[in-house]
């Protein structure tokens, strides 16, 4: 009998608006733009929605407790107080279609032939190997002038900071 007198709220709440997670853009300089929130990890990706545009955005640093974003597209129509929703990790389109294309950073084709075809995504940012997990740099990189070699010896496959 108790389930029959829930079913009067079953379309209360499925027309209800979810709880959604953002943040807003409070500062715009040049190509950075500074948002009072969602709490992202620097590299993780959002999308800011204003009135007439949406671009996707790339989380670069933080001040005083804000994010600073890098839009990965046009920031025209962008204003203060557009709403930033969360996206997730940086991952970067993959497939045999991306072979000898130029494309943009989201993926888009930058030469008039159509867009390629996304077979798998890959993380923009892996995890380091462990010094001590990498094989031993046993031979000497020749960079094909003396003077170089003689006082910045390196070697091959060595990691140069």
């Amino acid at each position: 009998m108790k389930v029959k007198s829930l079913e009067k709220y079953k379309k209360e709440i499925l027309q209800m608006i979810p709880f959604e997670i953002y943040g807003q853009v409070t500062k715009l300089i040049g190509l950075t733009i500074e948002s009072s929130g969602p709490f992202l990890k620097v590299g993780d990706l959002c999308r800011i929605e204003g009135q007439d545009t949406s671009l996707i955005a790339e989380v670069i640093g933080f001040k005083d407790n804000k994010l600073l974003l890098t839009a990965l597209g046009d920031i025209k129509g962008i204003e203060i107080g557009a709403k930033v929703f969360p996206v997730g990790s940086s991952y970067a389109p993959v497939g045999e279609d991306f072979l000898g294309r130029v494309v943009n950073a989201l993926g888009e084709p930058l030469d008039s032939k159509k867009r390629p075809k996304i077979s798998d995504f890959y993380p923009l940012y892996g995890e380091p190997l462990k010094p001590l997990e990498r094989a031993p740099i046993n031979e000497v990189l020749d960079v094909g002038i003396k003077a170089i070699n003689a006082l910045l010896t390196i070697g091959r496959g060595q990691r140069v900071a």
